[in-house]
């Protein structure tokens, strides 16, 4: 079942991604902070509940369940995502033209489809059809059934 999730206040605590954060989930309040996880050279935030003043609370010991605290740190992480992508948009929209053009001709090599090209920010980038050969010698998309390919 779907979780209820109230965000009151998302603060960035310092220049590292060190969030907090206060709300509800199915009106029960919670707070959480972020600590850094991933390997040493690729280290994420990731939202931990805080409870009696600690982030490492056994389950047995909680007054969440695991399915509440995977909801909040969702949520949360949704909400931290959506305020950083501005300036996802601000660094694309600053290449040059030629720089503009490498990053179009990349995506293509990488073949997105419709959806994953539609959520870059910018303009449009093509989206590249990728296609197999057929027994028959035609070209068929990567997405059709075998019984086409016969």
């Amino acid at each position: 079942m779907a979780k209820a999730i109230e965000i009151l206040t998302f603060i960035k605590v310092d220049d590292n991604p060190t969030f907090t954060a206060t709300g509800t989930c199915d009106d029960a309040p919670f707070a959480a902070r972020t600590i850094l996880w991933g390997s040493k050279d690729n280290k994420e935030p990731i939202f931990k509940v805080v409870e009696d003043g600690k982030s490492a609370v056994a389950l047995d010991a909680s007054s969440f369940t695991r399915g509440e605290r995977i909801a909040i740190a969702r949520a949360l992480k949704n909400h931290r995502l959506k305020l950083e992508e501005p300036a996802a948009s601000k660094a694309v929209a600053g290449l040059d033209d030629d720089a503009r053009a490498k990053l179009k001709a990349s995506l293509a090599e990488l073949a997105l489809d419709e959806e994953e090209a539609s959520d870059l920010p910018g303009e449009e980038v093509p989206v590249v059809e990728r296609t197999v050969t057929g027994a028959d010698g035609k070209q068929h998309a990567e997405s059709c059934s075998i019984s086409a390919l016969k």
